[in-house]
C-alpha cells in the first residue's frame, strides 16, 4: 500500500512539473513563422509531455501510455525519502530524452495536418529512443502505444501495452464507483499486475451515478474509450508505469476548450469538451 501511494503521489508531482514545463523558453510549442511552429519535447515521458502539450495548446484528444520500465539504464533514482515522507527509500523516474518536430499551421494556428504530426511525433521519438511505439486512431482519438521495450536485462522486446490486455465484464447497471473498480481489477488480473484509475478531475465535476457496462474478451483501450463517453466529457489518459515496480497508474485528464480572458488578468479554463451530440450534466448539488 505505501509502494502504491507513493507512487501516486509522485504521479501528481509529475503532473504538476509537466504544467510548469510546458511554459518553458526551451520546452513546448515555439512560433518560427506565420505558418511554422517547431514542437520541442524534454521530458522524462516525452510522447506523455507532447500529448500533453497537444492538449493544452490545440484541443486535440492525444493519449499517451508507457511502457514498462524494467530496464535500470532507463531510469534515475530520485531518491525522494529525503524530502517526502510517504516516498519508498528510492523511487524511479524514466530518464527520457528530448526531440523535436517542426509542423505546418493554418490561418487559425491549428495544424495543418494533425495524423501527419502525430505520425511524425513517433517516428522521431523512434528513431531517438529504445522504446518503440506506434500511433492508434479511434476516430479523433489517438493513442500514442508502447510496441517495443527493454527488460531487466535491458535487452530489446516486443510489447503487449496495459490497455491492449484483453478483458471481459458481466453486463450490468452498476454504481459508478463500482464499475471503476471493476475496470481496475479486471485489467490488474489480466496483465497480472497493480492497476489504478485516477478520475479525480471525473470526480470533482458532475458525473453519471450509475451506469451500464459491459466488456466482452476487448481490449482494455476500448472499454475504457466507452467509459469515458459515458461521462458525456471527453478525457484523454495518461498510463504511467511506476520504474523497476509491476504498478500502474492511468491519470484521465479532461479535455477544454484553452482559456477564456486574459491569463495575466485572471483568466479562467473554459468548460470542458462534451462528445459530439452529449448534452452537458446538470451540476453536482450542494451538500446538505
Amino acid at each position: 500500500m505505501h509502494s502504491v501511494l507513493a507512487f501516486l503521489f509522485l504521479a501528481f508531482l509529475f503532473l504538476a512539473t509537466l504544467n510548469a514545463g510546458a511554459q518553458d523558453s526551451e520546452a513546448g510549442i515555439t512560433k518560427l513563422n506565420d505558418s511554422q511552429r517547431l514542437l520541442r519535447i524534454e521530458s522524462g515521458r516525452p510522447l506523455d509531455s507532447a500529448a500533453f502539450l497537444l492538449a493544452e495548446d490545440y484541443h486535440l484528444h492525444v493519449n499517451a501510455e508507457d511502457p514498462p520500465f524494467a530496464c535500470p539504464d532507463d531510469v534515475i533514482d530520485t531518491k525522494p525519502s529525503q524530502h517526502f515522507a510517504l516516498a519508498a527509500d528510492h523511487a524511479y523516474l524514466p530518464k527520457g530524452g528530448a526531440f523535436e518536430v517542426r509542423y505546418s499551421v493554418d490561418a487559425q494556428r491549428k495544424p495543418v495536418d494533425v495524423g501527419e504530426l502525430l505520425r511524425q511525433i513517433v517516428l522521431t521519438y523512434n528513431h531517438r529512443f529504445s522504446f518503440q511505439y506506434r500511433l492508434q486512431i479511434d476516430d479523433d482519438v489517438f493513442s500514442f502505444v508502447p510496441v517495443h521495450g527493454r527488460n531487466r536485462g535491458c535487452q530489446s522486446i516486443p510489447l503487449t501495452a496495459l490497455l491492449d490486455q484483453k478483458i471481459s465484464i458481466a453486463k450490468a447497471d452498476r454504481a459508478t464507483g463500482e464499475n471503476l473498480r471493476l475496470f481496475e481489477q479486471t485489467l490488474g488480473r489480466s496483465s497480472g499486475e497493480p492497476v489504478f484509475l485516477n478520475t479525480q478531475a471525473w470526480m470533482n465535476h458532475a458525473i453519471p451515478m450509475h451506469f451500464t457496462l459491459e466488456a466482452r474478451n476487448e481490449s482494455a483501450r476500448a472499454v475504457l474509450l466507452r467509459i469515458i463517453h459515458m461521462t458525456h466529457y471527453r478525457f484523454y489518459w495518461l498510463v504511467r508505469n511506476q520504474p523497476l515496480h509491476a504498478e500502474w497508474v492511468i491519470n484521465l485528464q479532461p479535455l477544454t476548450q484553452g482559456m477564456v480572458g486574459d491569463p495575466a488578468g485572471g483568466g479562467y479554463r473554459s468548460p470542458w469538451v462534451l462528445w459530439p451530440g452529449a448534452q452537458p450534466l446538470p451540476p453536482v448539488p450542494p451538500p446538505n
